[in-house]
This record gives structure tokens, sequence and C-alpha cells, in this order.
């Protein structure tokens, strides 16, 4: 029971500080915004929005479960390096892509649901391959944030059309930016590559 209850303090803090913040919330509506536009009719726009913040969720707290040994040297004041109970943390996210595959499955299909589970494997080789490679950290950021178009043209319903890579770009251009500027020119040349290669999954998709 104590061991719940401290699980239950450290996920609220986790989500407090890490999901609950204006810049989430900002991605959260360019995220549901670019899954609307794109996704077949007719849309469940209140399922989307679910799905974007669980989306936003898994990912997140997937990221910062494979950053915890740079957060315990550049962000030891964060909830989650400072709880005891990072096991039962790693269990949420097993139980929260899950739910996240099984939700994609309803809202776009069975394919798109099997494409997500290749997207959620294909980052946790990114993570284990740059893990103890800090010079790769820049390349890391940058194939991570490849997660955002993916997702959309993982679901678009047209995923040739102009609208989609438009959609696409548009979840990844701010989130590049904003590393750009906390990182620096080192995220330059992975960013344009993974940029390009959106671009590129866009052209075959046609």
């Amino acid at each position: 029971m104590a061991a719940w209850n401290h699980f239950a303090t450290d996920a609220a803090g986790y989500l407090r500080e890490r999901i609950l913040t204006p810049r989430i919330g900002l991605l959260w509506l360019l995220v549901f915004a670019a899954t609307a536009a794109t996704v077949a009719e007719p849309r469940p726009w209140a399922w989307l929005a679910v799905a974007a913040a669980w989306f936003l969720l898994v990912f997140r707290l997937g990221d910062d479960l494979a950053d915890l040994d740079f957060d315990r040297r550049y962000h030891p004041q964060r909830r989650l390096v400072r709880s005891r109970e990072t096991s039962a943390f790693r269990l949420m996210l097993v139980f929260l892509v899950a739910g996240l595959v099984v939700l994609t499955a309803w809202v776009a299909g069975t394919v798109q649901a099997l494409g997500l589970l290749l997207l959620v494997a294909a980052l946790a080789g990114v993570y284990r391959w740059t893990q103890d490679r800090p010079e790769l950290r820049p390349l890391r950021i940058a194939l991570v944030l490849g997660k955002y178009p993916a997702w959309i043209l993982l679901l678009a319903d047209r995923p040739w059309q102009g609208l989609t890579l438009a959609a696409a770009l548009a979840v990844f251009v701010p989130p590049a930016l904003h590393e750009l500027r906390a990182v620096g020119r080192a995220m330059l040349v992975p960013v344009a590559a993974v940029a390009a290669a959106v671009i590129a999954v866009w052209v075959l998709a046609a």
C-alpha cells in the first residue's frame, strides 16, 4: 500500500510537471488538428482528441524513461528522476502502449495499429542504439521527433495528398525548432535529415 501511495503521488506530480503544461497543451492541439484533418470520414472527433492526448502521454513518458540517466545528471529535480517507483512507471507505460494500440485499431484500423507497434519498436531501438553515445544525442532527439509526422502519416486516409505532408511537417517543425533553440546548431543536420525522410516517405506513398 505504501508503494502504491508513493507511485500515485509521483505519477500525479509527473503529470503536472511534464504533461499538463502549456507547451504540451499547444502540441496536443496541433497533433489533434493535424490528425483530424487527415483521417478518414466520418471523423470521431472526441476519440481523435483522446487518441492525440494518449499518444503524447505514451511517448512523453517513454522519452523520459529512456532519458533517466541523462536527466539524473542534468535535471535532477524532475519528479521521475527522484521517484523510487520507476519500475511502476515502466509497467504503466506498457499498459498505456497497449491501450493506444487498441484505440488506434478502433479509430483507424488494424494495419495502423500494427504500424504503431513498429513505431514503438523503432524508437526503442533508437534509444538502445544511442544510450551510451552522447555524441549521437542530437541525432537521437531528431529521430525521436520523427514520431509526430509518423503518427500523421500512419493514420492518414490518403497519405499521398499534399494536405497530409503539410500536416506531418506542421507537427514536426515546432518541436524541432524548440530543440534547435535548446540544443543548438548540432541539431540542424539531424533535423533536416528527418524532415527529408518524412518527405521521402510521403513521395513513396504517392
